[in-house]
């Protein structure tokens, strides 16, 4: 088990790995945990919040977040710093600490275990394929020219989850549990679930939405 003090940052929205997320950051007890990051690993913990805000009080995350590491950061006139950070890896808190003016804690780095290869290798396929279609109906109905996009999606299966996790348009209390599966077999035996379930649902509606075209059309 690999123990460590971090800094924890409750946000509306989830941070993954092998993900790059920008911040903007205002509030004096989060310049002060960035400032401290910066004078050393430049790493700190994002959390989804559970309950609460961003700004004021000090939200309730949910447990397993993503280590943010800081790879940009500037310092404005008045004093905001806006960074640039990457997702590394998952961890868990195993206890929280309010004796700053921020909140942090001491996780636990979670592994990054495969599952089954037998089963992680046709599940990769089977993922890889709705995800395809699911882009494809997504693009069709924000009237965008499917061939002119391209989204490559990794063969890897650990990578091709997590590419999964950021692509699909889902509630971030699901795209959580995915955050929180142990191993990518588990991951994508779940985004096999919401795939076909969102492809389903998406089908339909750009069925109605061809219908409402032909409804209206001078010809």
């Amino acid at each position: 088990m690999r123990l460590t003090d971090m800094p924890l940052f409750p946000l509306g929205g989830l941070l993954l790995p092998q993900m790059e997320l920008p911040l903007r950051i205002f509030e004096a007890r989060y310049r002060e945990m960035i400032g401290t990051c910066l004078a050393g690993d430049r790493r700190f913990g994002v959390v989804l919040i559970r309950e609460g805000v961003e700004v004021g009080e000090t939200a309730s995350p949910y447990e397993v977040g993503t280590v943010a590491e800081i790879v940009q950061a500037a310092r404005s006139e008045d004093g905001q710093l806006f960074i640039v950070t990457e997702g590394r890896e998952r961890f868990r808190i195993v206890e929280r600490f309010y004796d700053r003016s921020y909140l942090h804690g001491t996780v636990e780095f979670l592994d990054e275990a495969l599952g089954l290869t037998e089963n992680a290798a046709p599940l990769g396929e089977e993922a890889r394929d709705l995800a395809s279609q699911y882009i494809g109906i997504l693009l069709k109905l924000g009237d965008e020219e499917e061939d002119g996009v391209e989204i490559p999606l990794p063969t890897d299966p650990h990578d091709l989850s997590y590419k999964i996790v950021h692509l699909l348009q889902v509630p971030d209390t699901e795209r959580q549990q995915l955050l929180e599966a142990g191993s990518a077999e588990e991951r994508l035996r779940l985004e096999v679930q919401i795939l076909r379930r969102e492809v389903t649902v998406l089908e339909k509606m750009a069925s109605i939405s061809t219908q409402d075209d032909s409804f209206f059309s001078p010809n």
